[in-house]
């Protein structure tokens, strides 16, 4: 790793703070908040963002398929390995957490989720008037396109913070991934961007 994991023994007030908080909704600390506590707030920054995007209008399952699927636009495997364990013990299937890296679901919902927030990567949230209205068309409200774009935002960070530190996936997730589809080759090792 290029940035190395603060360990319990050298962390400050704040990171410890933070590992709490991960002790909490993990039930673990994964190395990604570990190198996120050497920074002065992204550790707080990420775990609130989690926080605060499990109480929006996304299901459990939506919010994890769409981490999936911006981990595979922006090349990261420690967080698509995670986020598509994570979707399998909400009890999506194998084909659901493939189709979320390329933004397809047999599930209607799902399936517009997924491809509002790929729209809103693809387009950097310049959508246009057609596509805002498609999506509404398709049953999204306002309220429902905002949290899937707090979403997006709560991954990328994870996603680029994994990417500059090279974060090694923890043993107990590559234990976990072994048969899980395309959920990301060695730990560690980034894959190319969806197109």
């Amino acid at each position: 790793m290029r940035i190395k994991p603060v360990t319990d023994s050298h962390a400050g007030p704040a990171a410890l703070a933070a590992f709490d908080r991960a002790r909490r909704r993990y039930g673990w600390v994964p190395n990604t908040v570990r190198v996120m506590a050497r920074g002065s707030a992204a550790a707080e920054l990420y775990l609130t963002a989690g926080e605060v995007n499990s109480g929006g209008t996304l299901s459990a399952v939506e919010r994890e398929l769409v981490a999936v699927l911006v981990a595979a636009r922006n090349g990261c495997t420690y967080c698509r390995t995670a986020h598509a364990l994570a979707a399998a013990a909400l009890g999506v299937g194998p084909d659901g957490i493939a189709g979320a890296g390329t933004a397809t679901s047999t599930d209607e919902r799902t399936a517009v989720v997924l491809t509002f927030a790929a729209t809103v990567l693809a387009q950097a949230g310049r959508l246009s008037d057609a596509d805002v209205a498609r999506a509404r068309d398709e049953g999204l409200d306002d309220a429902a396109m905002l949290d899937i774009v707090a979403v997006i935002a709560e991954n990328v960070l994870g996603n680029l913070v994994n990417n500059l530190a090279a974060t090694t996936l923890d043993p107990m997730l590559q234990r976990a991934a072994r048969g899980l589809p395309d959920a990301g080759s060695e730990a560690g090792e980034a894959r190319p961007p969806i197109s």
